[in-house]
């Protein structure tokens, strides 16, 4: 361990400068988080069959990017680990609750890794065509419409990647099922997720779960990114790298059979 900080220390020292304006404590949750964050992006970085993924990206933007969603900088960044330091039981305490926020995190992975791999899981929508959004003269991917007809357990899993420079207000990831063209009022939609999309220099996975108990809803809208812009003017910076929907159970709770 004393030698990952040293090494993220020195790291962060070249690379990330310093601000003597805000040098305060973080707090031990939000350092616990960063320590969290770091320890993954070091794991994915050294690891050969993930690095594909960090073709084109520089070190320093991700870290900067971790950092940014901390709301963290280096100079408090150094000030916390050096204090922590100076108290090796409150660090090793520290380090606990960090590995055991990965630890769990690797469990609810592989939790959901399960379920793509259940014995009669069946894939009703794959999308596989990579889609790069740059500029602002260009628009965001049309909304995805899937037929469904049948109740059961539904897996929504999309990868996304938005970066920071991308002026979208309020991007968020929204499925919902609905009942017919005809018919698609917000108070007659089941919402599944509205969840926030992430601006970063990661691509990340969005995983959703939801059980339809009613035969009468026919489609699945899914909407990367519905945005609150007024307009769509605006510089765009967007990845779709894929989305799949997948029945996991149909409407009795059992395993729906392979084709």
């Amino acid at each position: 361990m004393r030698y990952f900080i040293l090494a993220v220390s020195f790291f962060l020292i070249i690379c990330c400068g310093s601000d003597k304006k805000k040098t305060e404590l973080m707090s031990r949750n939000n350092f616990i988080d960063l320590l969290v964050d770091i320890h993954i992006f070091d794991a994915f970085s050294t690891d050969h069959s993930l690095s594909g993924y960090f073709k084109g990206i520089d070190s320093l933007s991700l870290y900067t990017s971790i950092f940014r969603k901390h709301h963290a900088n280096y100079e408090s960044f150094e000030k916390t680990m050096n204090w922590y330091s100076e108290q090796p039981e409150k660090l090793n305490k520290l380090y606990d609750e960090v590995f055991g926020k990965i630890n769990k995190m690797n469990q609810e992975l592989s939790e959901q890794l399960a379920l793509f791999t259940k014995p009669g899981t069946r894939t009703i929508y794959n999308y596989h065509d990579y889609s790069l959004i740059r500029g602002d003269t260009v628009n965001y991917p049309k909304p995805i419409i899937v037929e469904i007809n049948t109740k059961g357990t539904y897996l929504i899993s999309a990868q996304i990647r938005m970066l920071e420079d991308d002026e979208s207000i309020n991007p968020l990831m929204t499925c919902y099922f609905y009942k017919n063209e005809e018919d698609n009022r917000p108070e007659e939609r089941k919402i599944i997720t509205e969840f926030p999309i992430q601006k970063t220099n990661f691509s990340r996975t969005y995983q959703f779960i939801s059980e339809l108990d009613n035969k009468n809803y026919n489609y699945l809208k899914i909407i990367i990114p519905e945005t609150s812009n007024k307009d769509n003017v605006f510089n765009k910076n967007f990845q779709l790298s894929s989305l799949k929907v997948m029945l996991i159970s149909d409407e009795t709770g059992a395993e729906v059979e392979t084709e």
